[in-house]
C-alpha cells in the first residue's frame, strides 16, 4: 500500500474521531490555543522583551536559566500538540506517552522556575 493512501486513511479516521468526540476535542483545541496565545504574548510583549534584553545584558546566568524554563514550556506545548494529533488518529498508547512527556516538561519548568 502506498504511503499517500495510508495518510488519506489516517486523515479519514482522524476526521471521524473528531466528529464522534467533538466536544472533547474542542476542549483540547481550546486548551492548546490558550497555551499558544500565552507563548505568543510572552514572546511579543514589549515589557517582557525589554526585561529579557536587560537580563541578557546584566545577568547571563539568570537569562540562561530563564531560557531553560521557557524552552521546557515550549517542549510541553509541542508534545501536547503532537499527542492531540495522535489522539485524532486513534493512536492512544503513543499519545499517552507524549502526554506524559508534556506533563514532565511542564513540571520541570515549574520546578526550575
Amino acid at each position: 500500500m502506498r504511503i499517500d493512501k495510508i495518510r488519506r486513511l489516517q486523515d479519514g479516521a482522524a476526521s471521524e474521531n473528531v466528529r464522534r468526540f467533538e466536544a472533547k476535542f474542542r476542549w483540547c483545541y481550546r486548551s492548546v490555543e490558550s497555551m499558544i496565545d500565552t507563548h505568543t504574548f510572552l514572546a511579543n510583549d514589549t515589557e517582557m522583551l525589554t526585561y529579557r534584553t536587560h537580563l541578557r545584558e546584566s545577568d547571563i546566568t539568570e537569562f540562561k536559566a530563564m531560557n531553560v524554563v521557557v524552552n521546557m514550556a515550549y517542549d510541553a506545548m509541542g508534545s501536547l500538540i503532537s499527542a492531540l494529533r495522535l489522539l485524532e488518529c486513534g493512536v492512544l498508547a503513543d499519545a499517552w506517552s507524549l502526554i506524559r512527556v508534556a506533563f514532565e516538561s511542564a513540571c520541570y519548568a515549574e520546578f526550575f522556575a
